[in-house]
Formats: C-alpha cells, structure tokens, sequence
C-alpha cells in the first residue's frame, strides 16, 4: 500500500505574475489544475489500497474495502488588487491615450463547503 508520504503535494505557484484581466482566467485555470492533481493523486492511494486488499486472503475475507476521497464541492474567494493607469497608443498612425486597469490576486484562499 502507498504510505502518506508517498502522495506529492501541489504547491500553487504564488510567485507567477498576472497581467489584466486575463490574469483572472489563469489563476482559476491553474486552481483547477491543482484540484485535478491532487484528486488524481487521492484516487491513486485508494487504488493501491484496494491493489493491497484483494492480494491479502485475511484482509478480503474480512471484507475491508479502501476509502475513495473526492473532493467536496468549494468556495472560491479570490482577493484582487488593481491599478489603474493611461497609456500611449498608437493605431493607424495616430497617438491616443487609453486608460487600462492591471488586476493581480493578492492571495487566494479556499474554503470546503462540507466544512
């Protein structure tokens, strides 16, 4: 059977920086991301569990079965902070003056709705 320490940990990436509003999309696509992989890795532990279970005579005759995790349904809180600013562009040879907002997550935090 897989003990604990066997299972990876996902380790969220806090260090990437987002640019505007695209930024938004790129952190809920690396959260489910890291949601898959830690779902995947729960299935494999339980698998390997249950890999150990049919081979034993005594452990299937008592009739163990292995736990499957599944991740609960959650809450997702996402702090941002933004600046605004105007920039210089040029389009078809002319200057204009734009204003823009950059976004960026100021931490995320995840809360399980079972909890």
């Amino acid at each position: 059977m897989t003990d604990e320490s066997s299972i990876t940990s996902v380790t969220p990436d806090y260090t990437k920086e987002y640019h505007f509003i695209t930024g938004v999309s790129e952190i809920l696509m690396q959260l489910k991301e890291d949601l898959d992989q830690i779902q995947n890795e729960l299935n494999a532990h339980s698998r390997e569990a249950q890999k150990t279970i049919l081979r034993s005579k005594e452990l299937s005759e008592q009739g163990l079965a292995a736990t499957w995790y599944m991740i609960p349904e959650i809450e997702l809180t996402i702090k941002m902070e933004y600046v605004e600013y105007t920039e210089k562009v040029i389009e078809n040879n002319e200057e204009k003056i734009v204003k823009r907002i950059q976004l960026s997550p100021a931490r995320r935090k995840i809360k399980s709705l079972k909890s």
